[in-house]
């Protein structure tokens, strides 16, 4: 499971203007709110704000990976955020977020959740691919370079 399959450019947020970690989900799971694959926003974003009460999802280097399994998905949808301020995390390290990759997936998916877990972390080990998001100029760039980085991991 590619993650440019599931990323498309009403999902990609360039310009996030929350600066704490609730003002950002809440943000995000609005945008992607506008997918059809959402058929109740404030489920969803109360699923977000449980998994979140469990455990930060920020995992330091200025990422943050927050996500939930409802009933309110219709499958899998994966939406890109971006600050350039930063965001107020709680993240493992302490540092601001300034990219943040939110997932909601439908409580049957679990196995192809963690594999798209998996693909996200894969891709932002590299201080390149983390790098080249961070300085994207469009929607359009960033799917651009998340397939170039999905062609460099060979899978």
């Amino acid at each position: 499971m590619k993650l440019a399959d599931l990323l498309s450019e009403d999902l990609i947020h360039l310009d996030l203007k929350a600066r704490t970690k609730n003002e950002a989900i809440r943000e995000v799971a609005e945008v992607m709110s506008r997918s059809r694959k959402i058929f109740d926003r404030e489920e969803f974003l109360n699923a977000l704000m449980e998994r979140e009460s469990l455990a930060t999802t920020g995992i330091g280097r200025g990422i943050a990976f927050p996500h939930a399994r409802t009933a309110s998905v219709d499958g899998i949808v994966v939406a890109l955020a971006r600050s350039a301020e930063g965001v107020e995390f709680d993240s493992l390290d302490g540092k601001p977020v300034h990219l943040m990759f939110m997932m909601g997936t439908s409580p049957e998916c679990v196995e192809d959740y963690l594999k798209v877990l998996a693909r996200i972390s894969r891709l932002l080990k590299k201080d390149q691919s983390k790098d080249a998001l961070l300085g994207a100029k469009s929607p359009g760039d960033v799917l651009m370079l998340v397939r170039q980085a999905e062609a460099d991991l060979g899978d």
